[in-house]
């Protein structure tokens, strides 16, 4: 135990002087924002790779097949590249002639599920680390006030440093909730675009599928949204 709290103490006296004022709340704050970064990252990456794959040709041409009613070029065409609005037609043209809303809908809802991941846990540093920041600097003018109790008002120069060192960890606080404040506003917008595309080629796929009988038992649409009927809400908010 012994031997643990040295190394702690190490690695505490390596850091800087402004974050070891701050006390141990410091230390949660570092590893929100270290979590914080690594779903940055990890979410950039998983994005930039979804927009520089581009679909819309093989989109257009997948729907231009169904026009001709030939469902086996309009596979081919949807399986030219591994895109969330390609694999959701896949998951429709397979399941003719029979109504594939359903798979379809499965699909787009997990596949906004898996575009998703990370952004609760962005959501909850957003949260939590003003909330820790501000645990840090009223410990930190309680031990101000209790060094008043025992040396009295004629030494304020303790007290008033304490009040100015306690104030770092709200400050740091709220620098990680604004770090991830913007990734988590920018890949919500990500995905709202993304539900959007899904339902638009959806809607247009199911369009077209009864526009030229492709389905030999069509029904009535209650829903406007017959791809993504579930979690949209969750998902984005």
């Amino acid at each position: 135990m012994n031997i643990n709290d040295a190394i702690f103490q190490n690695i505490n006296n390596a850091m800087p002087l402004w974050f070891q004022q701050g006390g141990v709340v410091m230390w949660l704050l570092l590893i929100a924002s270290f979590i914080s970064t690594v779903i940055t990252i990890e979410r950039l990456f998983t994005w930039l790779k979804y927009t520089l794959a581009s679909d819309d040709v093989n989109v257009q041409n997948c729907f231009s097949a169904l026009e001709q009613q030939d469902t086996h070029k309009a596979l081919q065409f949807c399986q030219r590249q591994n895109t969330p609005r390609l694999k959701m037609l896949i998951e429709g043209i397979q399941a003719l002639p029979f109504i594939g809303t359903d798979k379809m809908s499965a699909y787009a809802d997990a596949k906004i599920d898996n575009m998703a991941r990370g952004q609760s846990v962005l959501d909850t540093i957003i949260t939590m680390a003003p909330m820790l920041g501000i645990l840090g600097t009223v410990l930190g003018i309680i031990d101000s006030f209790h060094i008043l109790s025992l040396q009295g008002v004629d030494d304020p120069t303790a007290v008033v440093g304490g009040i100015a060192q306690a104030l770092i960890s709200t400050a740091m606080g709220l620098c990680v909730a604004l770090l991830a404040l913007l990734p988590y506003n920018l890949f919500r917008s990500f995905l709202q675009k993304l539900t959007l595309r899904l339902e638009c080629v959806g809607t247009e796929f199911n369009h077209l599928c009864q526009q030229n009988k492709l389905i030999t038992e069509p029904r009535t649409l209650v829903n406007s949204d017959p791809v993504i009927q579930t979690n949209r809400a969750e998902n984005v908010s």
